[in-house]
């Protein structure tokens, strides 16, 4: 096996080269994607691998990573791993290099393209190519004198890269530690919708039914679906406008309470449109919109990415509804999963007892830095979690 150090070569449009092969037997090269533009040539063949071995993780494709960058990654440093065997593109990791504080000590780290709108992540991998989370993995750990630590956040489980991640880590004697992230629920409609609602609880169908009748007396409910770029400047002004009407917007965490999140979802919307992935939903009251939600659909299924409600009908559930004629439209449409990412809650339990997990791995370098984080992160805090129960909420806060 090889154990060959990197020459790395910088090209004038952000892409810099590992040579020679740096993989199980020199098998693979790995490019480094630092710029927008780089980020932008590859991004065909990245589709390619992407819909073809990731057809469930959207998140991971590149329309939403060059989106997200675009409006997010001011202040970051992209670095983004290509895995090329020969030619052929086999495995695509969004990475990037930012300067972070944790328990409060500064720390270099090399993560995710990732913030608080990414309900999940992983590595792009073509599961022919024998040796590829090998070649990645010592290609970081070469690289360790760059970074405090290294986090790879929400990777849906059972995941395979992931086990082969911390075995590797294992095996070189690396310091790592998981953690546990929240479980997102999970529709699966792999019936006829009857049999499906007659599975809810009697309390849920009995509620849906009381809500039904109560919004009913207002005017007829009806869904509506915005897929086409024809309706997509009122319609996403209208999501914006409903979003921002609720809860959320008094929080300020939704999709117009900052430029950069709205600049996000916007272009998101026109990627997918062009990619005939956009549904953006409306239940409509009397021809006007009152509740919105904003998904995209793909080869895995529906997922949800934001939602919200004209506050003005909070007494008749509107989201309730609306996901209600939603989960009927597409389940008589054959689509069998929809995924409402984010945090399970008591609204989502309603629809589903199944939940998809996450797991977080954390890497940390042997800098100073890194070796006094590794103990407080997977020492000191689990032993506080342990004999203080009681302020547990407080001792999970990663900064």
């Amino acid at each position: 096996m090889r154990t060959n150090l990197f020459r790395q070569t910088s090209h004038h449009d952000g892409c810099r080269i590992a040579t020679p092969g740096n993989g199980v037997d020199g098998r693979y090269d790995i490019e480094v994607v630092a710029s927008q533009v780089a980020l932008t040539r590859i991004e065909r063949e990245w589709d390619q691998l992407a819909r073809r071995w990731a057809p469930d993780n959207p998140f991971i494709h590149p329309l939403w990573i060059s989106a997200w960058w675009r409006a997010f990654g001011e202040g970051a440093r992209l670095h983004l791993l290509a895995v090329r065997d020969g030619a052929q593109l086999v495995g695509v990791l969004p990475l990037m290099y930012s300067r972070v504080w944790i328990y409060g000590m500064p720390m270099r780290r090399l993560g995710a393209t990732a913030n608080d709108h990414t309900p999940r992540f992983g590595l792009v991998a073509n599961p022919d190519a024998d040796g590829l989370h090998e070649a990645i993995w010592r290609y970081l750990m070469r690289i360790s004198d760059s970074w405090d630590i290294l986090e790879l956040p929400m990777i849906a489980t059972p995941s395979a890269s992931l086990d082969k991640f911390r075995m590797l880590a294992q095996t070189l004697g690396n310091r790592i530690g998981t953690w546990r992230g929240p479980d997102s629920s999970l529709v699966r409609v792999n019936m006829p919708w009857d049999d499906y609602l007659s599975a809810r609880s009697s309390n849920v169908r009995k509620n849906l039914r009381r809500r039904i009748r109560r919004l009913g007396r207002e005017g007829s409910p009806e869904l509506e679906i915005c897929s086409s770029g024809e309706c997509l400047e009122e319609a996403l002004a209208d999501g914006f406008r409903i979003e921002a009407a609720s809860w959320k917007g008094r929080g300020g965490t939704d999709m117009a309470s900052k430029p950069r999140v709205r600049q996000f979802y916007s272009t998101l919307a026109e990627g997918l449109v062009d990619q005939r992935q956009l549904r953006l939903h409306f239940l409509k009251l009397g021809g006007h919109r009152i509740a919105f939600d904003y998904s995209i659909l793909s080869e895995g299924g529906l997922y949800s990415l934001k939602s919200g409600y004209d506050t003005e009908y909070a007494s008749t559930s509107p989201g309730t509804i609306l996901f209600y004629l939603m989960l009927q439209h597409y389940t008589k449409q054959g689509v069998t999963e929809i995924d409402l990412l984010g945090e399970s809650d008591d609204f989502k339990r309603q629809w589903t007892d199944c939940a998809r997990a996450h797991e977080w791995l954390l890497c940390f370098s042997n800098s100073l830095r890194g070796r006094l984080i590794h103990p407080i992160k997977f020492g000191l805090l689990p032993y506080l979690k342990r004999r203080l129960p009681g302020r547990r909420h407080q001792i999970l806060n990663r900064s």
